[in-house]
C-alpha cells in the first residue's frame, strides 16, 4: 500500500484496489456523471446512469475493471482489535457484500467509527439491501462500533 489522499499525514494508507471479499478478483464498474461530478457503480442501470438529474446527450456507458483486495484480510494485516480504526466506506454498491464479509470474518467489531455510504436506493439490483442500512448499525452497536449511515 502507498500513502496518499491524506493518509500519510494521519497514518492511513491509500490502496489502489476495490474493497471486496477476496484478493485478486476483478470487479467491473459502470461510470456515470452528473452535476456533482463523475463516479461509478458496481451495478449497471443505477440512478445516475443517464446524467443524474441533468438532461443531456452524453454517453456514460463506460465500464472499467478494478482488481480487488480482501478488506477483512487487509485489516488483519495492518491492525489489531485494540487499535483505533476509523473507516469511511463509499464503495459504490459493493458495501453490502463487504460489510457482511467483515462481520462474518470477525473484524467488523474492530472498527471504532464507521461511516457507511449505502447505495440501496440507487438501482433495482440493490434495493433488497435497504434493511441493512438500519440493521447493521444496530447489530454493531453491541460491540461498540459507532456507525453513521448515509
Amino acid at each position: 500500500p502507498s500513502q496518499g489522499a491524506g493518509g500519510g499525514r494521519h497514518g492511513g494508507a491509500y490502496v489502489r484496489a476495490a474493497a471486496w471479499t477476496a484478493d485478486g478478483l476483478t470487479l467491473r464498474f459502470h461510470a456515470h456523471a452528473d452535476e456533482g461530478g463523475v463516479g461509478s457503480s458496481l451495478y449497471a442501470g443505477h440512478a445516475y446512469e443517464k446524467c443524474g438529474r441533468l438532461d443531456c446527450d452524453q454517453d456514460h456507458s463506460e465500464v472499467y475493471d478494478v482488481e480487488t483486495v480482501d478488506l477483512a484480510a487487509y485489516l488483519r494485516r495492518i491492525a489489531r482489535p485494540k487499535d483505533v480504526i476509523v473507516m469511511r466506506m463509499d464503495i459504490e454498491g459493493a458495501e453490502y457484500e463487504v460489510a457482511r464479509h467483515l462481520v462474518v470474518q470477525g473484524v467488523a467489531c474492530w472498527i471504532d467509527w464507521w461511516e457507511f455510504e449505502g447505495h440501496a436506493m440507487y438501482s433495482n439490483a440493490t434495493r433488497r439491501f435497504r434493511p441493512v442500512d438500519s440493521v447493521l448499525p444496530w447489530l454493531l452497536r453491541a460491540c461498540g462500533v459507532q456507525m453513521v449511515v448515509q
